[in-house]
């Protein structure tokens, strides 16, 4: 596609009325199924997570469920005035959920795609009672992706871009910078552990455990502290440790190791 091609060719699809298409939050299919609609419209209600959608959104978007509006922008986000679009589509993996970006001519794209079940809290009765709906443990694996997704790398990506207008993780210490998809998962793993007040940690950790506990009472799965903080540190990458009374240590999740080797 190039810039000369208005709503990509096709005016019967696509409609640009304000001139503005891209430049805000794109919903994609979301909302055409019933427990990532869920957990997109539980992540958009909490606190945290509207003052996220608000850095990326246009003035006046909103999003609506069954006529409902659950989520309206006052005004244009930060991130909407650079040109950084932020979109969220369900992709074919089962339980891999990812964010990739796309340099364009006016900014740049970060694209979350999210998978179909999501990982976190397990559906085989881990971590609660087996009266627990298995459709509500989807919905809050799928909330845990779209919280980390967009408060780890989304934020990352966004604010590695502002600095330059590059995508050269700039705005990582430089250790971390030849760590490839991994490096947002070490800063803030170690980050977490050594500083958990800082502002990095409150980031994602902070941001994420509210985002997760709401999800939790929600969802009548009344899960404890430590089963969403081991929710919310259970991916591929991840250097932090949940133990037993709630505190964080170095380590790879699940694994009794104590050392970290990068």
């Amino acid at each position: 596609m190039t810039p000369y091609q208005y709503v990509h060719n096709n005016p019967i699809m696509f409609t640009d009325p304000t001139g503005m298409s891209g430049e805000h939050i794109g919903i994609g299919n979301i909302m055409n199924n019933k427990e990532h609609a869920s957990a997109f419209m539980q992540f958009a209600t909490t606190k945290e997570g509207k003052q996220f959608l608000d850095k990326y959104a246009s003035k006046g978007q909103e999003f609506s469920y069954n006529g409902n509006v659950f989520y309206r922008a006052e005004s244009n986000g930060e991130y909407h005035d650079k040109g950084i679009n932020l979109n969220y589509s369900i992709g074919k993996e089962m339980s891999r959920s990812e964010a990739g970006t796309n340099l364009t001519e006016s900014g740049l794209d970060i694209n979350i795609v999210l998978s179909q079940k999501g990982i976190g809290l397990r559906t085989d009765n881990a971590f609660g009672p087996k009266t627990q709906s298995d459709q509500n443990k989807t919905i809050f694996n799928l909330l845990s992706a779209i919280a980390h997704e967009s408060f780890m790398h989304a934020d990352s990506n966004a604010a590695d871009f502002s600095d330059d207008r590059l995508m050269n993780k700039s705005n990582l210490p430089q250790q971390y910078r030849n760590s490839g998809s991994q490096a947002d998962h070490y800063y803030y793993s170690h980050q977490t552990v050594n500083n958990p007040n800082g502002t990095t940690a409150k980031a994602f950790d902070g941001r994420g455990f509210n985002v997760l506990k709401q999800g939790s009472d929600k969802l009548k799965l009344n899960l404890p502290n430590v089963a969403i903080k081991r929710a919310l540190w259970t991916f591929d990458g991840s250097r932090v440790r949940t133990m037993s009374n709630g505190s964080y240590t170095r380590g790879v999740h699940g694994s009794d190791e104590n050392g970290y080797k990068r």
